[in-house]
């Protein structure tokens, strides 16, 4: 009996020793303890979410080709020549007004002009008088004086009239009709006019702005930075489409809100555009482009970082982001097609389901 109770005692404990030995914990690596944290998992796709493939933009064309009618001085205006929406030249007439200051000018020039005729040639009569000893070089000097004051007040008064886009030539058409006459300095269309018949109005003030065609680059506004592409369209509200270079002039980031404004170039040059023409861009981004959800990208000290599966494999990779839209974003880094990424980057890492 006791040989049948030691035989049973050492099958129990070697039993017990080959469970214990079973559950005895190892040492898992880090990206098994990685994967036993739970975690969804979405599959990366291509970018096909149309609103991350396109953006607003806006044509900002050539600076020659929007122009201002205004004036330096305050004036009143006397006859308005065209309205909002008139087709106009370089160089017609848009607004004829009275400028008190530059009819001052142009008759002083006027008068001036008459003095310093008079007092030069009795200079030339002084000066014929002195080599014979007839005046003293005193009479002379003061002569000289009087000529250069004259002349001075003339370029003063050719000053004021120069402001005002005038000629000293102009000079006696202005002091005898009272009347300036204000040009289009670029054709194109009448957009606005901020001028009615009798109103007086201060230099500051425009009076017409004049809005034409001319070669143009696009202004592209994303909450991001855009994504690296292949192929880049602007299209305009009624469906006109012109080819842009897929790479940019220059990119500003707005310090308040983050906004991204990036400029690019018309393929076709000769391609001529209004000023502020609302359009928008689409695009195709590269293949190593990936579609994501926004919630999949951390932040962490070295920068925006995911979870990525790859087959059996996790692990923690950084990536470039760029923008997005709703619950997605664009994002490039050692991604290819298969993987799947933790839906949520901040569980600190995933688990296979």
């Amino acid at each position: 009996m006791r040989w049948i109770l030691l035989v049973a005692t050492v099958v129990l404990g070697a039993s017990c020793s080959k469970s214990d030995s079973a559950s005895a914990p190892t040492e898992e690596p880090q990206e098994a303890i990685a994967s036993s944290i739970g975690a969804r998992w979405v599959v990366v796709q291509p970018a096909k979410d149309a609103s991350m493939l396109s953006a607003p933009c806006v044509a900002r064309a050539d600076a020659h080709a929007t122009g201002e009618v205004s004036s330096a001085f305050r004036v009143q205006v006397k006859l308005v020549h065209v309205q909002v929406g008139d087709v106009v030249q370089e160089g017609q007439a848009i607004v004829d007004v009275t400028a008190p200051e530059i009819v001052s000018a142009a008759a002083t020039y006027l008068g001036l002009a008459s003095r310093l005729k008079v007092h030069r040639q009795r200079l030339d009569a002084l000066g014929e008088l002195r080599k014979e000893g007839m005046v003293r070089s005193a009479a002379v000097f003061e002569q000289q004086a009087l000529v250069a004051e004259i002349s001075a007040g003339m370029r003063e008064a050719a000053a004021v009239l120069k402001l005002a886009q005038l000629s000293p030539k102009d000079a006696g058409r202005i002091a005898q009709s009272t009347r300036l006459t204000l040009k289009a300095p670029v054709a194109g269309v009448v957009a606005s006019i901020a001028a009615h018949p009798g109103e007086v109005l201060d230099g500051s003030m425009t009076f017409a702005e004049i809005i034409g065609p001319a070669r143009a680059r696009i202004e592209v506004s994303s909450p991001g930075a855009l994504a690296p592409g292949e192929s880049l369209t602007m299209v305009t509200s009624e469906g006109q489409r012109y080819d842009l270079h897929p790479k940019p002039i220059s990119t500003v980031v707005e310090a308040d809100t983050g906004t991204h404004q990036t400029w690019f170039e018309l393929k076709d040059s000769t391609v001529v555009l209004s000023d502020g023409l609302r359009c928008s861009v689409q695009f195709s981004v590269s293949e190593d482009v990936w579609e994501i959800p926004v919630g999949a990208v951390a932040t962490a000290p070295e920068g925006p970082m995911v979870w990525r599966r790859r087959g059996a494999e996790v692990k923690r990779i950084s990536v470039q982001i760029f923008s997005g839209s709703g619950a997605s974003i664009l994002v490039r880094g050692d991604i290819a097609a298969g993987d799947f990424v933790s839906a949520d980057g901040t569980a600190g890492g995933p688990r296979t389901p």
